[in-house]
């Protein structure tokens, strides 16, 4: 497992954990950010475009993206 940070973007990938705090877990939970999840990125400067579905899309900093741990499919 590594932090979305770290991971090579427009590849498939699985969020395999979530680390922080309560507060942290709950948001990224509410953006569709859930275990199993299947998701893709890209890097815009320092900021990590992150595709969940077809439709959704978010923009995580450097800080939440490092608290997202993957695994390449």
């Amino acid at each position: 497992m590594t932090p979305l940070v770290f991971a090579t973007e427009n590849k498939p990938l699985v969020i395999k954990e979530i680390l922080g705090c309560d507060k942290i877990k709950k948001r990224l939970l509410e953006n569709g950010f859930f275990i199993g999840e299947r998701i893709s990125f890209t890097k815009n400067g320092c900021n990590f475009i992150v595709k969940i579905s077809e439709s959704t899309k978010f923009v995580l900093g450097f800080g939440l993206a490092n608290k997202i741990l993957i695994d390449e499919e």
